[in-house]
């Protein structure tokens, strides 16, 4: 059960569950019928292949996703950059996501890090964002209402100035706390003044 769940979980953090809705047509309990939202289709099809809706079988638990399909614009600072997307996945379980590192022209050697909800980029100094903002935000929007804007957070400097622009979170809920299986977003950012 353990790998339908993490096949399921692949496919739907890829929003590619629709591969699966030629084996429901016409059967009475289809998930993939018209008019559901896509957090129905996905616990329907929990159901359907004989799991529990609740991610991890966790009772009270419940698993979320939030995705854009919508452009953002944001203006650069001189000297800004763009980068992205940075992909942080983890599984259908939590664990422990290792940090990135990539290399950014005028800027060296940048360290990508979430750690305990907090997403870290830094060089020598760096910035913060409290990917718990992001999830009062989905909730703010109504959740599980679908609203396919970006997510934008706005760091806290130290060094670097920055927004991440989150296109793709996803993970399980348990109030008051949650878990990040897959985090992807964009980097817009400048050397502090």
């Amino acid at each position: 059960m353990r790998r339908v769940r993490g096949i399921e979980w692949y496919l739907n953090t890829h929003r590619s569950l629709s591969l699966l809705a030629p084996w429901f047509e016409g059967q009475p309990n289809d998930p993939f019928a018209s008019g559901k939202k896509p957090e129905e289709t996905a616990r329907e099809l929990l159901v359907a292949l004989g799991l529990r809706p609740a991610i991890g079988n966790v009772s009270g638990s419940s698993y979320f996703t939030h995705y854009s399909d919508v452009p953002a614009t944001l203006s650069l600072a001189k000297g800004g950059t763009v980068l992205g997307p940075v992909v942080f996945e983890g599984g259908p379980v939590p664990v422990a996501i290792p940090a990135q590192t990539v290399s950014v022209e005028g800027l060296g050697t940048v360290k990508i890090e979430l750690s305990d909800k907090l997403l870290t980029v830094s060089l020598d100094n760096g910035v913060k964002f409290d990917v718990a903002d992001a999830m009062g935000e989905v909730y703010r929007r109504g959740w599980p209402k679908v609203d396919h804007r970006p997510l934008e957070l706005k760091g806290t400097p130290n060094g670097l100035d920055g927004t991440a622009v989150i296109d793709n979170i996803n993970g399980t809920y348990k109030e008051p706390d949650f878990d990040i299986s897959l985090l992807r977003f964009w980097l817009v950012l400048s050397e502090s003044g």
